[in-house]
């Protein structure tokens, strides 16, 4: 999936790029301090956290298929500078699953179905810092770092267990980098690569929330 996805990301920003560079330098205005900016966007993550092998087989699946999937965002800004601005970001993924667990009874076995729903969000403050890549200044190559906070979310719930919730939230940190390619005075399409890292503890145990997430969408500058 992430492959796919990042063959098309990388398709569709060269047609943008190409696109920026062709456009009249004159119709673009300078971007000035104290201008905002707000960024909705969609796209891939894929969890750095390591499976424990000792894991059963259907557990050790169940695990897998939570390892990626969608992930949507949503950054905003105002530019401290001319190429320096102060940000805040959002980020949630849900991935949901089931598995069959079996247990031991006196006699026999039982063999029974859990649904686990599984929600990590980020909500961060950065610091981020936008460079020209072309001279009619409307492609940029950005990045940002900052501090933020995970909260993480695990529910389980199957007819021999009931309803069962895991909450946890501790702090983690952003690295990101990220192409603007400016369409217009208040338009632009931008894609981003960033490393959310953190953990939280459940029951003693480290749960690894570090993910990239790969984002793409259309920045809104006013």
């Amino acid at each position: 999936m992430m492959k796919i996805y990042l063959g098309c990301l990388a398709a569709v920003l060269c047609g943008y790029t190409a696109v920026a560079q062709e456009s009249p330098a004159r119709s673009m205005r300078e971007i000035k301090p104290g201008s905002v900016f707000l960024k909705p966007g969609v796209g891939g993550f894929f969890k750095l956290g390591r499976i424990d092998n000792s894991l059963a087989p259907n557990l050790e699946a169940h695990a897998k298929s939570l390892r990626n999937g969608f992930v949507w965002s949503l950054d905003g800004a105002v530019m401290i500078s001319r190429r320096d601005y102060i940000g805040a970001t959002f980020s949630r993924t849900n991935q949901s699953g089931s598995f069959n667990n079996t247990i031991g009874l006196p006699g026999g076995s039982m063999s029974f179905r859990i649904d686990n729903t599984e929600t990590i969000g980020y909500t961060g403050l950065h610091y981020g810092n936008m460079m020209p890549v072309n001279h009619k200044n409307t492609v940029f190559f950005h990045t940002r770092a900052g501090l933020g906070l995970f909260s993480y979310r695990s529910t389980f719930s199957g007819n021999a267990i009931g309803n069962t919730e895991f909450k946890e939230s501790n702090i983690g940190f952003q690295l990101g980098a990220g192409l603007e390619a400016r369409l217009g005075n208040a338009v632009s399409w931008v894609a981003d690569a960033d490393l959310l890292s953190g953990n939280v503890k459940i029951e003693g145990e480290k749960e690894n929330l570090s993910q990239i997430r790969l984002t793409t969408g259309l920045l809104f500058r006013f």
